[in-house]
C-alpha cells in the first residue's frame, strides 16, 4: 500500500512539472524579500515556489533551519497575487 502510494505521489508531481505559469515574477519576490529576514537558503526557497513553472515544490532542511519561518513569507507573496499556498509536511518520520 504505502509503495502504491509513493508510486502515486511522484506520478503526480512529475505530471505537474512545467504545468504553471509562475504565480510571482522573480523582480517582484527579490524586491519583497531584501527587506526580511530571511537567510540566502530561505530566500532561495521562496523564489524556486513562486517563480517556478513546476505545480510542486520540495524543500528540505532539519528541523529549527526556519522553514516554517520561510512559507511564512511566500504565503504573503502568493496571497498578494490571489495565489494560496498548500504546504503538506512529515513530522517525526
Amino acid at each position: 500500500t504505502a509503495l502504491t502510494r509513493e508510486k502515486t505521489i511522484l506520478k503526480v508531481e512529475r505530471e505537474g512539472r512545467a504545468s504553471v505559469a509562475p504565480i510571482v515574477a522573480a523582480e517582484r519576490v527579490a524586491e519583497a524579500l531584501a527587506t526580511t529576514d530571511l537567510n540566502v537558503g530561505q530566500r532561495d526557497a521562496v523564489s524556486v515556489m513562486l517563480t517556478s513553472s513546476n505545480r510542486f515544490a520540495g524543500v528540505q532542511g532539519l528541523a529549527g533551519t526556519g522553514k516554517t519561518h520561510m512559507l511564512k513569507a511566500a504565503v504573503k507573496l502568493a496571497d498578494e497575487g490571489g495565489h494560496r499556498i498548500i504546504a503538506v509536511a512529515a513530522y517525526g518520520s
